[in-house]
């Protein structure tokens, strides 16, 4: 009885360049939009998912005055650390040497767990030769 109203009359032009008519069921192509979008959230889910996992466990801890750790001069205030001690990032006292540039002082260095410069946060405009 309503399976009329699913159904849609279209003109579509066939290879050789000829009208043809079509009859669509929108059903299935609700059904074929709902799976997609599942599809697609389950994967954003898996994603979002794996890179929470791949995260390393880090502590916070408060610096109550500026410290040298590891020969990166940091500043007093927050400093976070790997599960093992080792330094992961923190805000430098100095203008330092951070893998192939040097950054001003105020900036805010991130390392890898086995003490690699990761990435910086410069605390101004500076020139990167």
């Amino acid at each position: 009885m309503g399976y009329e109203r699913d159904l849609r009359l279209v003109s579509v032009v066939d290879q050789n360049s000829r009208p043809v008519l079509q009859i669509i069921d929108h059903r299935l192509e609700e059904k074929a939009m709902l799976k997609t979008i599942g599809i697609a959230v389950l994967l954003s889910l898996a994603y979002c998912a794996a890179v929470f996992a791949a995260q390393p466990q880090t502590a916070r801890k408060t610096l109550p005055q500026p410290t040298a750790i590891r020969g990166f001069p940091c500043d007093k205030g927050y400093a976070w650390f790997f599960a093992g001690g080792q330094l992961q990032k923190c805000t430098v006292t100095r203008e330092i040497p951070f893998g192939e540039i040097t950054i001003p002082a105020g900036s805010w260095i991130t390392l890898t767990a086995d003490g690699k410069p990761a990435f910086v946060q410069m605390s101004h405009d500076a020139l990167v030769v």
